[in-house]
């Protein structure tokens, strides 16, 4: 089919050596990035993914506001009950959560077909407004806000969260949260302990922590991409523990990538690109925050080890090899080097990355370092 219309756009100054393509096709605008024969380098494809969201910003400011419902919840974790909102209304800008006054309890397999346990959770309904020409773009939108509403709750909380229903226009009237579903979902009452609580040994959610690190995510995006690899590791952490490592080292390195002050003008005799500082180098500058110094090169070393191997090579450390199961060894006294990486490999890596990006969504200042100072 023919396109509709075409443009493409050159930067004032010429420095960069690409140009931004846009095609109007079928009610939709695409944009793409023309330049020299294979993937342009970074610095030649930012600025304009910077200028696109910068102009659907300013557009979607005159589209009309559309409302609408989703729910979220904690995902099955072993030996880790599912947190809790105690009867909760919360604001967070334009999403307002609300716990609901009931739990599901769901069936995790194991590794018999006739062998299961029971999780309880929770599910929270999101309400929420996003603007968009029409419903289809404002669910887009929507959809990127839950994205990051199951991400930072996901940093606060320590337990993997997730889409359980898509968003949909509040105007289709409230969410039918079902009795059963066909694959062994079933609708619970909540118990009450003397106190008032919810039977559940669960923790509660810091209400008010996690408003101050929801306003700081949306206020300050460099925050975005150590939450953005927090939340994939997470999801990763019991089924592919190797290479959620990966991802937890990835976000504290992204911390440390806020601490070390770039050197300017300063470029790489051989490939004459600008130089930045080494991902090791953000590494140690975000461990420095959580670790005393004599511990940040063991912990360094080991951590990087591992992600290496499995970043490099495609090797794994933990049991999923056995698909999760753990196996006994011959003496009970010598630990099985799978069980030693899940604490000093992914559970640290993953307490680490935590804490580091905790640190500036809560408001806490951080120090930025020179690379020198880093290294």
């Amino acid at each position: 089919m023919p396109l509709k219309s075409m443009a493409a756009y050159d930067t004032a100054d010429g420095k960069l050596a690409t140009r931004l393509g846009l095609v109007y096709y079928e009610s939709s605008l695409f944009a793409f990035v023309m330049g020299t024969e294979g993937s342009p380098a970074d610095d030649n494809l930012k600025p304009w993914i910077e200028a696109v969201a910068y102009a659907e910003r300013l557009k979607s400011i005159g589209h009309p506001t559309h409302a609408w419902l989703a729910a979220i919840g904690p995902s099955s974790r072993e030996q880790v009950q599912t947190p809790r909102f105690d009867d909760i209304h919360l604001d967070l800008g334009d999403i307002n959560l609300q716990s609901c006054g009931f739990s599901y309890e769901e069936r995790r397999a194991h590794s018999s077909l006739c062998s299961w346990s029971s999780y309880k959770w929770v599910p929270l309904e999101v309400h929420g407004t996003s603007r968009g020409h029409h419903w289809q773009s404002a669910d887009f939108n929507a959809l990127r806000q839950l994205h990051r509403l199951c991400a930072v709750l996901t940093v606060e909380t320590g337990v993997h969260w997730a889409l359980k229903e898509s968003p949909r226009p509040a105007e289709w009237g409230p969410i039918q949260f079902p009795e059963s579903t066909p694959l062994g979902l079933e609708k619970k009452e909540n118990t009450y302990d003397e106190s008032g609580l919810p039977a559940q040994a669960c923790e509660a959610i810091d209400a008010d922590r996690l408003t101050r690190m929801w306003k700081h995510s949306l206020n300050d995006e460099s925050v975005g991409a150590p939450i953005e690899a927090y939340y994939q590791a997470a999801s990763l952490r019991d089924s592919h523990p190797s290479f959620s490592l990966v991802g937890f080292v990835a976000a504290i390195e992204e911390v440390g990538k806020l601490l070390i002050a770039q050197p300017k003008g300063e470029q790489c005799p051989t490939c004459g690109r600008e130089r930045t500082s080494s991902s090791a180098q953000r590494f140690r500058a975000a461990l420095r925050l959580v670790l005393p110094e004599d511990k940040i090169k063991d912990v360094s070393s080991q951590l990087y080890r591992w992600r290496s191997g499995t970043a490099h090579s495609g090797r794994t450390y933990s049991w999923e090899s056995s698909f999760g199961r753990p196996q006994m060894g011959d003496s009970l006294l010598v630990s099985q080097p799978q069980s030693m990486f899940g604490v000093r490999g992914t559970m640290r890596a993953d307490e680490l990355a935590r804490d580091l990006i905790i640190k500036p969504l809560d408001g806490n200042p951080i120090k930025t370092q020179s690379e020198n100072s880093a290294g």
